[in-house]
C-alpha cells in the first residue's frame, strides 16, 4: 500500500488494535517458535541484525534462512516496543503496557493494577500503545531486512 496522509486520519483505532493484539499471541509467537527463540532471548536484543549474504536453493540454505529470518522478525517486534512512547509525567505507557503483556505474559489486570489506572483508562491507554505499535513495527521491519505485514486496519477497507 501506498503511504498517503489521508489513510492515516482513516486508521479504525479499535480494529487495528485488535489485529495487534492477535498478531503480538499468535504470530510473535509463531515466529518465536520458528527461530528457536524464547520470550527471555529478548531482554537485551542486539541493535544490528545477523543474516546471511548467500541465497542458495540448497534445502539446509533455505531452512537457514527462515530461521534467520523469523529470528529477525522476533528483533524487530522487540525493538519496535522498546522504542513505544513511556513518558511517566504525561501518563504515557505504551512501552510498560507492550512489554508486560507480550513480553513478560502478564494478564490485562496485572497491568493495570501496576499502572494503578481505572479499567476504562487502562483499556484506552493498551489501544493507543498496540495502535502505536502498528506504525512503529513498519520501520523496524525494514532496519532488521525482514517484511511484517501492515497492521492497520483502515476504516475504508470495512465497507469492501
Amino acid at each position: 500500500m501506498e503511504f498517503n496522509e489521508l489513510e492515516e486520519l482513516d486508521i479504525d483505532r479499535v480494529k487495528t488494535a485488535e489485529k495487534v493484539s492477535s498478531f503480538l499471541t499468535k504470530t510473535f509467537v509463531h515466529y518465536l517458535d520458528k527461530a528457536g527463540m524464547h520470550k527471555t532471548d529478548l531482554s537485551s536484543p542486539q541493535l544490528d541484525p545477523t543474516g546471511v549474504s548467500s541465497h542458495g536453493g540448497n534445502s539446509a540454505e533455505s531452512k537457514m534462512m527462515l530461521i534467520l529470518d523469523c529470528e529477525n522478525k522476533c528483533m524487530a517486534i522487540i525493538k519496535a516496543i522498546d522504542n513505544c512512547r513511556e513518558n511517566i509525567n504525561r501518563g504515557v505507557r505504551n512501552k510498560t503496557i507492550l512489554h508486560g503483556l507480550y513480553i513478560q505474559d502478564l494478564e490485562n489486570w496485572q497491568v493495570q493494577d501496576r499502572l494503578q489506572l481505572s479499567e476504562t483508562a487502562y483499556y484506552n491507554k493498551k489501544q493507543d500503545a498496540l495502535c502505536e505499535f502498528a506504525d512503529r513495527i513498519e520501520v523496524w521491519a525494514y532496519r532488521f531486512g525482514t517484511r511484517i505485514p501492515d497492521l492497520h486496519v483502515y476504516k475504508k477497507e470495512e465497507t469492501n
